[in-house]
């Protein structure tokens, strides 16, 4: 037989493959646009709470490099990086969305525009954030974005692999300007739009 039926798991993987192509084409196509500053393109207002904790200062600034110490492989976080577990936290990247491009509840955060091709592997659970982003749920923006939010240190499946280490429910999303994007030491099988 010269076809193969699509049963769910390749059903599901021809969707992530049409979703990537569609990202591909949205960060060829706008790779020159740049940010002239911040721009608040989701807020919560049902996180009362949560708001006034992280406009009292005590946000906590993340580094992706940060995410990396926790090793594929080890059995807890190291202490460094559990002592943010239940806190506000910030942190700078780019938006991976699964099957919407607009009013977003969930997402993947990557320290660079990921491409998706096959021939590179995807970045590791300790190098994705997975973001829930269902009290402000802001439409993709191709642009670097910083995410403040609840951190919260839990292995994340979906479709049953492993995606994430680390979720954080957001309460704010903003774009910011490239120069706040963490793309310096990146993995070496970290492949985006300016290297092709």
């Amino acid at each position: 037989m010269p076809f193969k039926i699509l049963d769910q798991e390749n059903n599901n993987y021809m969707k992530y493959l049409a979703l990537s192509l569609f990202l591909v084409g949205v960060l060829f196509s706008q790779a020159e646009a740049k940010t002239n500053g911040n721009s608040t393109i989701a807020s919560s207002v049902n996180s009362a709470s949560v708001a006034t904790e992280a406009n009292a200062n005590s946000v906590t600034r993340l580094y992706f490099k940060d995410l990396r110490t926790w090793r594929m492989g080890a059995s807890e976080a190291p202490a460094d990086l559990k002592q943010h577990n239940g806190q506000i936290v910030s942190i700078v990247g780019y938006m991976v969305p699964f099957d919407s491009i607009e009013k977003i509840d969930r997402f993947i955060l990557l320290q660079a525009p990921f491409m998706g091709c096959f021939h590179v592997p995807p970045p590791q659970p300790n190098e994705t954030l997975m973001i829930n982003s269902m009290d402000v749920q802001p439409d993709y923006v191709y642009e670097p974005i910083r995410i403040t939010g609840k951190l919260t240190i839990e292995e994340t499946y979906v479709d049953r692999f492993l995606v994430s280490l680390y979720t954080i429910d957001a309460i704010r999303i903003e774009t910011v300007r490239m120069d706040d994007a963490e793309l310096d030491d990146l993995p070496a099988n970290f492949h985006f739009y300016s290297e092709f």
